[in-house]
């Protein structure tokens, strides 16, 4: 069993209650995303709505984690998936013409209209559907995987409606969002499309403002380039590695309590696609709930 970081183990809090009852934890979270949900408020800015849920859902999850190490709760589950149909609908949303009629989809176990936002919102990023893409993994949603994602013979979400700035960063995460439809595709490019992106991870790195491409982008990147290439020894070697590098990217005083690093979502993305090819990690972690993993839908 790999520990999560020290402070999320009991070392410096009353584990797990007392991270859960502060203000800005667990019941922040649930206050906010409750606050945001309303249909008045969805109407007239989805974007600002779905981004909150979304980031709420994932942040209920990761507290809810603290509890269910094993990822088997019904809410937990459901918080994954809350934030997956989120993220998702702002993609849609701003895909969609404006003046198209609303779509619906189903958040806290309650359907909701959201109207089509193509031309009045900032195109999205390809952060942005990322961080849709990793609880539609784990969650196993196979309609929002088919719109983020493509299927054989099918286009995913148009990566060239994304909007980049130029950064190094950007350009690495083009193309982790780029390698993951190739994969998700069986396109014969995608394992040169991950060694680029491993590259980019590299040379984003001197102009990033933290670690994030040379830790959380490229051990997420190495690993599934072994789940790609079936290689079950160099997988549980770069498993090991990512989780060590996620314990140290989310390890400092300023992200430690960020319920964002409670779960690997990056790495527990890849590492369920890897169970559903056959493949079993040998590593156990709270960063890793094992009802996620595994999961059967």
């Amino acid at each position: 069993m790999t520990d999560r970081h020290p402070i999320l183990n009991g070392q410096d809090f009353s584990y797990p209650a007392a991270i859960r009852s502060t203000d800005a934890g667990f019941g922040r979270a649930v206050r906010v995303r409750t606050t945001a949900l309303r249909a008045e408020f969805l109407a007239g800015q989805p974007q600002a709505v779905l981004a909150d849920v979304a980031w709420c859902s994932r942040a209920i999850a990761g507290y809810l984690s603290l509890d269910d190490q094993r990822g088997e709760s019904a809410a937990l589950r459901q918080a994954v998936s809350d934030s997956a149909v989120a993220q998702s609908a702002r993609l849609r949303s701003v895909a969609a013409p404006a003046g198209q009629k609303p779509f619906t989809v189903t958040l806290a176990g309650a359907q909701w209209a959201v109207p089509a936002g193509g031309g009045m919102s900032a195109p999205p990023t390809a952060a942005d559907l990322l961080t849709g893409l990793w609880p539609a993994l784990i969650g196993r949603d196979h309609g929002l995987l088919t719109f983020l994602l493509g299927a054989p013979g099918g286009a995913g979400y148009p990566l060239s409606a994304t909007t980049r700035a130029g950064h190094p960063l950007e350009q690495c995460l083009y193309l982790w969002a780029d390698a993951w439809q190739r994969v998700w595709t069986g396109d014969p490019a995608a394992e040169t499309v991950i060694v680029d992106g491993i590259e980019a991870a590299v040379d984003a790195q001197p102009a990033a403002g933290d670690d994030y491409a040379l830790t959380i982008a490229y051990s997420a990147l190495c690993l599934l380039d072994a789940v790609l290439r079936g290689d079950s020894a160099e997988f549980d070697t770069a498993l090991v590695e990512g989780l060590e590098f996620h314990r140290r990217f989310w390890d400092t005083p300023q992200r430690r309590l960020d319920p964002e690093g409670f779960i690997a979502w990056p790495l527990l993305a890849v590492a369920g696609v890897a169970v559903d090819r056959g493949m079993r990690p040998g590593i156990a972690t709270g960063y890793l709930p094992a009802g996620l993993l595994h999961r059967v839908t």
